[in-house]
C-alpha cells in the first residue's frame, strides 16, 4: 500500500491504469466475444452455462488469451452456479 501511495504521489493515475489494463480490448477480442457469447447454452435447469469456440472460427485480430475471461460472462446469467468454455486448440 505504501508503494501504491508513493506512486500516486508521483503522479500515477490508478483510474487510467485500470482502464488501460481491463477496459480496453482489441476489435478482434470484441468480435470473438460476440461469437462466443452468442453460443451460450444453459443446462441443468439453468445452473450450468457453457459455450465453445472452434479454432477455425477465431476472428482475425483475436488471440488465444482473449478467451480467458469470457467464461465469467456466463456466470453473470441469473441462476448459474458453474460455467465453462470449450476452446478447440
Amino acid at each position: 500500500m505504501r508503494v501504491a501511495a508513493r506512486l500516486i504521489e508521483l503522479g500515477a493515475r490508478p483510474d487510467v491504469i485500470y482502464r488501460q489494463l481491463y477496459e480496453q480490448y482489441s476489435l478482434g477480442r470484441i468480435r470473438l466475444a460476440g461469437i462466443v457469447l452468442s453460443r451460450v447454452t444453459l443446462d441443468c435447469d439453468g445452473r450450468m452455462a457453457y459455450t465453445w469456440l472452434s479454432g477455425r472460427l477465431r476472428p482475425l485480430g483475436s488471440r488465444p488469451v482473449d478467451t480467458e475471461d469470457l467464461v465469467n460472462e456466463c456466470l453473470k446469467i441469473a441462476g448459474t452456479q458453474c460455467a465453462f468454455i470449450a476452446v478447440e486448440q
